[in-house]
């Protein structure tokens, strides 16, 4: 035999081997991704909370061509908008199967993956304003899938700069990073923008600097523990018809262990700066937390209220029966929920309230209250500081140089009116003229600031107080 047959022969024979394994690979990323989809829709309504259900986020697989090399796969991505208008956004991807995909190698990526994907919108009539502005893609993804499951996936988004009929729509662009583990769970991410700026003849919302972090991990113990932060420079809307509203310096924080649906959750907002119609109200912070939620059983609980009429779910109906029977479903595992605490400073002084409630599986027990019957424990904490009361309240009355110091006289009078009603019902105790309230439940007794009584006279107490 020449050489050069025999050169030509091992030449094909590792093309035909390269295309059987680029086959078999191929075959296998259909599967990742198909079981990848499928996951992900299983896991919005937990990753996005309780305002969200399966109705208003969906992905979906409409076309999956195999090839030996690659593969043409549709997305449709069903979304719903604040209206609840359906909205569907397509995508075209361009699947190049390993171990060594062109695409991969262009970008400098030498090491075998399982693919290399480059996905992109398909121009429809709804995107069409988009894709003129952005005089090309306006979104384009690029992911390496390794051979273990990992991988790396970049998103950009074009800036735009659109006007349609009286709205104006200015968008710096945005990038989002991802790395992610085998299992499709661990995993980083990080990305942000610059600018939104939305314009039309009744207001303005305009957002700022928007930073956004998360990582995901499994430890020792099997338990998923993830964590998310988002900064935001500023936001800031305009010709709403209470106040024009100015936030600044905005940081949102979640943490979180989960080990099979049983989640446990930390979620903190702080609100450097709160204005609205010029009024510097201060600073705001809040942290809600939860133990031993049911995951499964909250993200069913959101679907159901987002199916739900508002005016149908009344004492009696079908739907609210259904929802009562979620709610006894997620009490089953005794979870404890707390705000600790709900803090609102301003240059005068500082309200903080602080609850914390343990709840309890009482489906088989009775109660002259029914509701009482899953509370097990509760206590409640509030602190009003006058002086910064006083403050808000002259600043809603437009109070300025002296008329402020009449202002703040005359609410001052009406703090005090009240703080004496609620005082002499026994609902409240004064500290330095600030207000507060201890309350706590336990035994289906009230403590109130030191003084136990049943449930039933703290109700009777609260009634008179209110007439």
């Amino acid at each position: 035999m020449k050489k050069s047959t025999a050169v030509v022969a091992v030449v094909a024979a590792l093309v035909l081997a390269y295309g059987g394994a680029s086959w078999y690979i191929g075959k296998q990323a259909q599967t990742k991704v198909t079981q990848a989809v499928e996951e992900a829709n299983q896991k919005l309504i937990t990753v996005l909370g309780p305002d969200f259900s399966g109705e208003d986020l969906k992905i979906s697989i409409l076309e999956y061509q195999r090839g030996i090399f690659s593969s043409d796969v549709k997305y449709s991505l069903q979304l719903r908008d604040a209206d609840g208008e359906a909205i569907e956004l397509l995508l075209q991807d361009d699947l190049q199967h390993g171990p060594f995909p062109w695409g991969a190698l262009a970008s400098g990526t030498l090491k075998p993956l399982l693919a290399y994907s480059q996905s992109k919108l398909i121009p429809t009539e709804t995107l069409k304003p988009w894709f003129d502005s952005a005089k090309g893609e306006p979104m384009q993804v690029r992911t390496s899938i390794g051979l273990g499951g990992e991988g790396v996936s970049d998103w950009r988004f074009a800036p735009v700069d659109l006007a349609k009929d009286d709205v104006r729509i200015s968008f710096s662009g945005a990038d989002l990073n991802m790395n992610f583990a085998g299992n499709w769970e661990e995993g980083t991410a990080d990305g942000g923008f610059a600018l939104l700026d939305i314009k039309d003849d009744t207001g303005q919302l305009l957002i700022r600097d928007v930073v956004l972090e998360s990582n995901a991990k499994r430890n020792d113990e099997n338990v998923l523990q993830s964590e998310s932060k988002a900064s935001v420079g500023l936001v800031q809307v305009s010709g709403s018809e209470l106040a024009d509203v100015e936030l600044g310096k905005l940081e949102v924080a979640l943490s979180s262990e989960q080990q099979g649906d049983i989640i446990d959750g930390d979620l903190r907002y702080t609100f450097g700066s709160v204005k609205a119609s010029g009024m510097d109200l201060g600073t705001i912070g809040l942290r809600v937390s939860a133990t031993g939620l049911d995951a499964k059983v909250l993200g069913e609980l959101a679907a159901l209220l987002e199916q739900s009429d508002p005016e149908e779910v009344g004492m009696g109906t079908e739907a609210s029966g259904a929802l009562a029977a979620k709610f006894v479903e997620l009490f089953k595992t005794a979870p404890s929920i707390s705000i600790d605490p709900l803090s609102w400073r301003n240059d005068k002084g500082e309200s903080r309230l602080i609850l914390n409630v343990d709840l309890k599986d009482g489906s088989a027990q009775e109660a002259e209250i029914a509701e009482l019957a899953y509370l097990d424990k509760a206590n409640l904490d509030v602190m009003i500081s006058r002086d910064m009361f006083l403050r808000l309240f002259s600043q809603a009355q437009g109070g300025e140089g002296g008329d402020a110091e009449a202002m703040e006289s005359f609410g001052g009078m009406l703090f005090d009116q009240y703080t004496a009603r609620l005082h002499g019902a026994g609902l409240v105790a004064q500290e330095s003229g600030d207000i507060a309230i201890k309350i706590s439940y336990t035994d289906g007794n009230i403590d109130l600031n030191g003084q136990t009584m049943p449930v039933e006279e703290f109700i009777q107490r609260a009634m008179m107080a209110a007439m």
